[in-house]
């Protein structure tokens, strides 16, 4: 999600940088920053202004960013009116740092959705591909709709592959148009068919207006020098227009989207409208802001997981599935340097463990026995398990790019008595805290409402899934870590079926009876002896299609993308069973679970997996072997990717009523965010029906922004899954291409993000239908209620370069 929060007339924002910034690069963003804050104290009569800048850099904790720096490029650009929507972002290019005012004029459009004034609204008409141009200067059309003539000085915008270019149009009749100078290839090769044209317009027409910061932008208000000197323009713009004196000819993009002038459109935004209009606007007042706080993040992870113990947790598997999960958190932290916290609750909190780095303390086993050791008891308090979690994250002085909290729980908070989750929200939203909630039991029994706003309100996400099955809820922990580290690739079941006793098992028994039951990764044996004795003459022939089949070894293909940080691989399986977990690289070599790279945990709980430092790219194969015989079970396959250049998005509404459409949204980011990519989502009805779409880019108004959605027709009530595939290659590109160039000072940009091949996928779910009220469990309090202490002060990180003056 954009971090990004506006509260008592001041900006909250995740800044983050995907480059490595020198000392001079801060130094010169923080200025840009603090000058921009002054203007739009000047701009909104005092009413706006920033307030903390959270910054990192290197793309860590990028996800959470409400604004990304970028080391190179033009131009800037921002999303239309989704501030503070996850996966969206206002991406800043480096001469931000000395002409102002385009933080001004692209927060207009990220944050009230204002548009240009400068130019009027787009037109498309489609290319007549059916003939060929004449030459590159000439653009058939399918019979125009503007007469003879009209089209001459507006520009006509054309988009070969990843390259965009503009001309001016010279001449236009009702099935052709003329550019000059010409277009560099035929204009029938334009990679969607159609031609977009840009009309100029104006607000302000009288000379040395101070408005219209929507028609004006880089150093339209004056310039910093790289020592921080402000020079104004000889005829500075630093103002919105008002009623009275905007775009008096009604042409402007602005006028046509939302038919009023900018500080009307702000006032009328939804959490702005406390905001006065003033008309007309004038230079405001050269006191009373604020310098914003820059305060630098820990490059860091800090995670918290809250596990629900309270009396109706005893049913089913929830609390051992629950028990499991949180061993698998603990025990992944371990091969990092993640920062975590485990906290248990009923109507009494727990600490089990205090905000550590798990790969310090010196071994897991003290913690695994205390994890372990829970049993369910007493009543359900979730808004101090919440204060808690917070107060665990926030214990130390600093801030981390990455902040999360995990919630797991079966019912309804009903103590102490009066008291809401919700309450803890605000804290959430001011610590930067997001919060994925997992709701665990049957429809109706979790109140997911309230686990929707919390996560929803924290730029976090709200599953639920059920508790008829072992392994369910800690396969969703599983999907959980993997999402909030960069992303799944892929989350499937690897379905064993009835097996006897074979071949494979004289193998097997001779280590298992000397390990009295269980052996190490790096004893046992190896892969190509259990396939010569399962009978399988190749991993590939497992894959194929009408393949080979074996009743003790799964494969499983994982596609890992270059540059990735760390690529994870995890099997969760039924407590009575046994699954070993092998490796294959791209290269076909079996991974070494002792290599200095690999972190190859096989845990007490039932979970194994395996966690690759700078994995090479390609295809990966992850082969589980059966250990023993006997029935038929399913276990779960997840594997994850961390890569601080990707991170990828997919979101529906949590509830719909019954027979509503759910709209299913999906996006990417490679440092850019990227359109030309491949989305999919595969829906799992309460039945056990399953649908099947692609996500399109091509929005009614808007062309190639990277916002895909596709919209699914429930035709049931109840709770529905959906996975989202979302794949990209060296052929995406970077979205909003004509915004970008409309905001370009050249007639051609590149829209090449430079992104390889990737998949990532997202879990989703969502109610359709009535959601009934689950009432309070009738569970007895144990103890009394807790107090909260709070937490320590906030500073910058210790991260020099970055708050040096």
């Amino acid at each position: 999600m954009g971090m990004g929060r506006f509260k008592n007339g001041k900006f909250d924002l995740v800044v983050v940088a995907n480059f490595s910034m020198s000392s001079s690069d801060a130094t010169e963003w923080r200025r840009s920053f603090e000058k921009a804050s002054e203007l739009f104290w000047d701009a909104s009569e005092g009413q706006v202004q920033y307030g903390r800048i959270f910054v990192c850099d290197e793309s860590v904790g990028a996800d959470s960013a409400e604004i990304i720096l970028h080391a190179s490029g033009d131009p800037s650009y921002g999303t239309w009116g989704k501030f503070g929507v996850p996966g969206q972002a206002l991406h800043l290019m480096p001469y931000v740092k000395f002409q102002v005012l385009t933080h001004h004029h692209e927060m207009g459009h990220h944050v009230w959705a204002l548009g240009e004034e400068y130019a009027a609204d787009a037109v498309l008409e489609q290319i007549d591909t059916s003939v060929a141009a004449p030459d590159n200067a000439t653009v058939p059309l399918v019979g125009s709709s503007f007469a003879p003539g009209a089209l001459v000085d507006a520009d006509a915008i054309l988009k070969f592959g990843a390259n965009l270019e503009r001309r001016n149009i010279a001449a236009n009749t009702t099935t052709s148009l003329t550019v000059s100078p010409a277009f560099s290839q035929s204009p029938t090769t334009d990679s969607d068919g159609r031609v977009q044209y840009q009309f100029p317009a104006e607000c302000a027409t009288a000379t040395g207006s101070r408005f219209c910061i929507m028609e004006n932008s880089r150093g339209a208000a004056g310039t910093l020098d790289a020592a921080g000197n402000w020079t104004p323009a000889a005829q500075p713009v630093t103002e919105f227009c008002s009623d009275s004196n905007h775009d008096a000819d009604l042409d402007t993009q602005q006028e046509a989207r939302n038919h009023d002038s900018c500080w009307e459109t702000i006032v009328a935004r939804p959490g702005y409208t406390g905001l006065a209009a003033p008309d007309p606007a004038v230079a405001g007042p050269t006191t009373g802001f604020s310098t914003p706080d820059w305060i630098v993040l820990d490059k860091q992870s800090r995670f918290a997981v809250m596990v629900d113990r309270s009396g109706s947790m005893s049913v089913g598997n929830k609390m051992t599935d629950a028990r499991h999960g949180a061993v698998y958190w603990l025990e992944f932290c371990s091969v990092g340097n993640d920062l975590l916290s485990l906290i248990s609750y009923d109507d009494q909190i727990d600490t089990l463990l205090g905000l550590t780095q798990v790969s310090a303390l010196g071994g897991l086993g003290p913690t695994t026995t205390t994890i372990n050791a829970l049993t369910p008891r007493g009543s359900t308090n979730i808004r101090d398990a919440l204060f808690a979690g917070r107060d665990q994250i926030e214990s130390l002085p600093t801030r981390a790019a990455v902040q999360v909290a995990l919630l797991i729980t079966d019912g309804i908070h009903n103590f102490p008595t009066g008291s809401s989750p919700t309450e803890a929200l605000d804290e959430y939203q001011e610590g930067g805290i997001r919060l994925y909630a997992l709701g665990v039991g049957q429809p109706g029994a979790v109140d997911m409402g309230v686990l929707d706003g919390l996560a929803a309100g924290t730029g976090g996400r709200s599953f639920s899934v059920g508790d008829n099955q072992p392994n369910v809820i800690e396969n969703a922990m599983i999907e959980i870590n993997a999402e909030v580290r960069g992303g799944i690739i892929t989350t499937e079941p690897a379905l064993f079926p009835d097996s006897g006793n074979s071949g494979i098992d004289e193998i097997i028994e001779p280590p298992l009876e000397q390990g009295k039951g269980s052996v190490r990764p790096g004893q046992r044996p190896p892969l190509a002896t259990l396939l010569d004795a399962a009978g399988v003459k190749s991993l590939e022939s497992l894959l194929k299609r009408g393949r080979q089949r074996s009743d003790r070894i799964v494969v499983i293909p994982v596609d890992v993308e270059s540059d990735a940080d760390r690529a994870s691989f995890s099997i969760v399986h039924p407590p009575k069973e046994d699954v070993w977990l092998y490796l294959v690289a791209p290269d076909g070599a079996v991974v070494d679970p002792n290599a200095g790279d690999v972190h190859h945990v096989e845990s007490t709980s039932p979970h194994e997996f395996v966690v690759v430092d700078r994995p090479l790219p390609g295809r990966w194969l992850l082969v589980a072997v059966r250990v023993r015989p006997g029935a038929a079970f399913t276990a779960g396959v997840v594997a994850g990717g961390e890569n601080r250049n990707l991170q990828v998005f997919a979101s529906a509404p949590p509830w719909a009523p019954s027979a509503t459409p759910v709209v299913i949204r999906g996006a990417a980011r490679w440092k850019h965010q990227l359109s030309d990519i491949g989305v999919r989502a595969n829906v799992t009805a309460p039945s056990g029906a399953t649908w099947s779409t692609v996500l399109v880019d091509d929005e009614a108004d808007r062309r190639n922004t990277g916002n895909y959605q596709a919209v699914y027709q429930p035709q049931e009530d109840g709770r529905y899954r959906a996975l989202v595939t979302i794949v990209g290659s060296p052929t995406a590109s970077i979205a909003e291409p004509f915004t970008r160039l409309s905001h370009s000072e050249t007639d051609s940009i590149d829209s090449d993000p430079g992104a390889p091949f990737f998949v990532r996928q997202v879990v989703i779910g969502f109610d359709v239908g009535e959601r009934r009220k689950p009432k309070p469990d009738d569970e007895i309090p144990s103890r009394p209620l807790p107090h909260r202490p709070r937490p320590t002060r906030l500073r910058s990180a210790d991260w020099t370069r970055l708050y040096e003056n």
